[in-house]
């Protein structure tokens, strides 16, 4: 709970001294961290936790009357255990610590307060939480079908010396307890005891050494949303691992005075009488983890609501698992190596199929789709490996790949790539899935998709404004595309070059205002595509050199393309669409398709959950200021703000690329 800002916290310990990004939390939270021994003026002493090295800060409060204020980590930290990763959020509590049943806490006041039910909103968000399957920490590996899969008990163990332990009035005999209850109330059913990650390579950690038949450890990896929606029943002492079982419906039992026991709902072995409120799950999901922690905005700084953290440890948690996932990148040209260390990791670069697949050593190989090696799909098929094709995101950059500026999004693929309509890709799974999305996450992609539309942003977010066309007029957009560009080579039929396009639109459409948009990496002479300029003054009222997306769509009644993404653009902008080809968006009842249809796709998707698809859950993300992977709605206020552009180094390396396009192995 924030305290009004500027007030002085004098600390006793160098771990806040030494911690810039917690100080800089605090600071945001209303709290100005000074070195307490050197202050007069301090309101308040802070202590984390109930370390050793807090009963310093713990006399100084008492010798100089000054409150004391108990800092921890909140309840969703990071994806691995462990420091180094950004704090995005704390619980600052003015009361006590609020893992100590002995006395109060700001924690305990808040849930001791009358109930009053969660309303939709809040509702949405306990739903947003649950769906995620985040936990305190997530660097969970094992997937869940290697789960026992027998019904089974959980036991949840802790580590040795852990804090919350004694100050919940338990001990080490507690645990053994706790084992024999869970086995005596469960006859017939295999208990499996889940060990702290930090106890699986150091077993004396743990509270349990020789087990007694019947009892076993559950295997490290798995993550805690898919035990617990595999678990029978839950006994813990004081883990967070109740919490989050009160939250995903079970009642577990409880034998220790932690911090989610007493509210009715745990069956509990201590009497804890100061409370006295009944909860709901969601009631005590609101209150601890929405209204009790102060959760910071990791990218810009300043405080955050739950919902926006919440977004971004999955998007960074999704980014730590393709890094870990990620052996080798193929066909990657040497500008593209840097940034695609910051998506994938570490990885190495090769470009022969064997040698990528004996590098990647059993892990995913990740392609640039458009120079897929002939054979290396075989190849990672008979080796048993599998492969991820690789493209810029949707919403890329400021500037366009020619320029060769960095794109601050990236679609990975293990089915396909998106605008390969030949076979399905990971994005049409996502969009004939996104017909179950829930009634939060259509808004949220409403959010996001109004957010694009107001902001003017486009792939690139390149060009000039549009001239004015005429009042009163049909203004038809068509957009020119690379025509040996992959989407036009697999996704097109009779109608595949510019040209063709635009002999179509102007014979079906004769009283209506064509303006034709050339594609940018055309009009540089990067690419082929060109419209002659005789055809072009036959066949269009006006040619929209150089003139930005947003601009172009701005002056459209409607757009006819063969398989642009101006024309996923334009349906987010509510404007009708004519599909010559099979781009992902066609198909799903959104265009009107002129172009043979898709068995594997049906009318009935909404222009929400097409974005949710599109937009949210396909492309990964990556703030280029913090460096640190985000989700889509940090991304869309990078792109407002101009930042980054491309590089003087790259700019230079465009304007060669540009001069000798014919010589491609000079740049590569």
């Amino acid at each position: 709970m924030a305290p009004s800002s500027g007030r002085k916290l004098g600390v006793y310990s160098l771990g806040f001294l030494k911690d810039r990004r917690l100080r800089q939390a605090l600071a945001a939270a209303g709290w100005d961290v000074v070195a307490g021994p050197l202050s007069r003026d301090i309101e308040a002493v802070g202590i984390w936790g109930a370390r050793p090295v807090s009963a310093r800060g713990v006399r100084a409060a008492g010798l100089r009357g000054v409150p004391l204020v108990h800092i921890e980590d909140a309840f969703l930290r990071s994806v691995k255990a462990g420091t180094g990763a950004p704090v995005m959020g704390l619980t600052i509590d003015c009361t006590g610590n609020y893992l100590d049943m002995a006395g109060p806490s700001d924690l305990e006041t808040l849930l001791n307060r009358p109930v009053t039910p969660p309303d939709a909103a809040e509702l949405a968000v306990f739903d947003d939480f649950l769906r995620s399957g985040l936990s305190k920490y997530n660097d969970h590996w094992r997937p869940s079908s290697e789960l026992p899969s027998e019904p089974f008990v959980l036991v949840v163990d802790q580590l040795r010396g852990d804090a919350s332990i004694a100050l919940g009035g338990a001990g080490a005999d507690t645990f053994a307890s706790m084992l024999d209850a869970a086995m005596s109330e469960n006859p017939g059913l295999p208990v499996y005891i889940k060990r702290h990650p930090r106890a699986v390579d150091a077993p004396e950690r743990g509270h349990f050494s020789d087990l007694p038949e019947g009892a076993r450890f559950l295997a490290d990896g798995f993550s805690v949303a898919d035990v617990l929606a595999r678990a029978q029943a839950v006994y813990c002492v004081t883990s967070q691992v109740g919490f989050e079982a009160i939250l995903r419906g079970h009642i577990p039992r409880v034998f220790g005075g932690a911090f989610y026991a007493g509210w009715g709902l745990s069956r509990d072995e201590m009497a804890l009488p100061r409370r006295v409120t009944a909860h709901t799950p969601a009631g005590l999901f609101q209150r601890v983890m929405v209204e009790y922690p102060v959760w910071f905005d990791v990218y810009g700084g300043g405080v955050a609501d739950f919902s926006s953290a919440l977004r971004g440890l999955e998007a960074r948690r999704r980014a730590h698992f393709i890094k870990v996932q990620t052996g080798v990148a193929v066909g990657m040209r040497r500008w593209k190596r840097r940034f695609v260390t910051g998506f994938l990791g570490p990885c190495g670069f090769c470009d022969a199929p064997g040698q990528a697949i004996a590098k990647a050593e059993r892990k995913d190989v990740v392609v640039w789709a458009s120079r897929e090696p002939s054979g290396l799909a075989q190849a990672c098929a008979r080796a048993e490996v599998t492969l991820v094709r690789m493209e810029d995101g949707f919403l890329r950059s400021v500037g366009l790949g020619a320029d060769l500026t960095e794109p601050l999004s990236l679609c990975l693929d293990d089915l396909g790539i998106y605008y390969d309509p030949s076979g399905p890709s990971r994005l049409e799974r996502l969009i004939e899935a996104s017909r179950a999305l829930s009634p939060a996450q259509l808004a949220r992609a409403r959010a996001v998709r109004q957010r694009v539309v107001k902001l003017g942003l486009s792939k690139y977010n390149t060009g000039a404004e549009a001239p004015a066309a005429p009042k009163g007029v049909r203004v038809l957009l068509v957009p020119g595309q690379v025509e040996d560009d992959a989407s036009i080579r697999l996704g097109t039929g009779e109608v595949r070059t510019n040209l063709d396009l635009l002999k179509v639109a102007r014979r079906d459409n004769p009283e209506a205002y064509i303006v034709y948009k050339p594609h940018p990496d055309v009009e540089a002479g990067l690419r082929i595509g060109a419209v002659p300029d005789d055809d072009l003054a036959a066949l269009c009222d006006q040619v929209l050199r150089g003139v930005s997306a947003q601009a172009a769509l701005d002056m459209a009644d409607e757009v006819w393309t063969m398989t642009s993404l101006i024309g996923f653009e334009a349906l987010m902008r509510d404007k009708q669409v004519v599909c010559f080809g099979q781009p992902f968006y066609a198909g799903w009842g959104l265009t009107k398709d002129r172009a043979a249809s898709l068995e594997r796709r049906a009318a009935g998707v909404s222009l929400d959950a097409l974005v949710h698809a599109t937009l949210i859950d396909y492309p990964v993300y990556r703030d280029p200021l913090s460096g640190l992977a985000c989700p889509v709605e940090v991304v869309i206020e990078r792109l407002a703000s101009g930042a980054p552009k491309s590089s003087l180094s790259n700019r230079v390396l465009a304007a060669f690329q540009g001069f000798f396009a014919g010589q491609s192995r000079l740049w590569r």
